[in-house]
């Protein structure tokens, strides 16, 4: 586990990409209770992984970035593909019902 202290919107996505090196996000802004960022190249993500491949990244990014305080949604651009299409995600989104 990582202290609180030591998680910073820039240690986060650069995490992110070098795990993805194919998915480039990018941090845009904050805004309330929201992170802003965008995905400039998505041919990847939307083309080349199926349809859970973007349901379980978009899951990932979220979880990660709404471990900064004070951020409770995702807001994620990109171009549209098959598989996916740009969002507005919280932790609520990804909880599975039984």
């Amino acid at each position: 586990p990582l202290p609180d202290d030591s998680l910073s919107i820039a240690s986060i996505i650069q995490l992110q990409n070098d795990l993805y090196p194919e998915i480039q996000v990018r941090f845009d802004r904050t805004s309330n209770d929201t992170i802003f960022v965008s995905i400039p190249n998505s041919t990847y993500l939307t083309q080349q992984t199926g349809s859970s491949g973007p349901e379980g990244y978009f899951a990932e990014l979220t979880y990660n970035l709404t471990e900064l305080k004070n951020i409770s949604y995702v807001d994620i651009k990109f171009k549209k593909g098959d598989h996916a299409e740009p969002a507005t995600f919280s932790r609520t989104d990804f909880i599975t019902r039984r």
